[in-house]
């Protein structure tokens, strides 16, 4: 049988969830500072532009879409939290 968390433990998880969340956040918008760059420097039909601006699209999309659950999950630890102190 599995020993049940301790407070410790279970900051430490809820710690290293939000870590993880905002560096996959940095990740990916300096790819898209990166994908930006090959597009500004190739020409506007090549092909590496064409790539480099889906690879701009999608890191921003993909981006937006970790803060918002990075804000649901902050949300969450936030509501748990206050019910736990209570």
């Amino acid at each position: 049988m599995p020993k049940p968390l301790d407070a410790k433990e279970l900051f430490h998880l809820v710690d290293n969830a939000s870590g993880n969340f905002a560096w996959a956040v940095d990740a990916l918008y300096d790819a898209s500072a990166l994908f930006e760059a090959i597009r500004c420097a190739t020409s506007e039909h090549s092909l590496a532009h064409r790539l480099a601006s889906l690879g701009v699209r999608t890191s921003d999309d993909q981006a937006g879409s970790f803060e918002a659950l990075r804000d649901e999950y902050s949300a969450h630890v936030s509501r748990f939290v206050s019910e736990a102190v209570q």
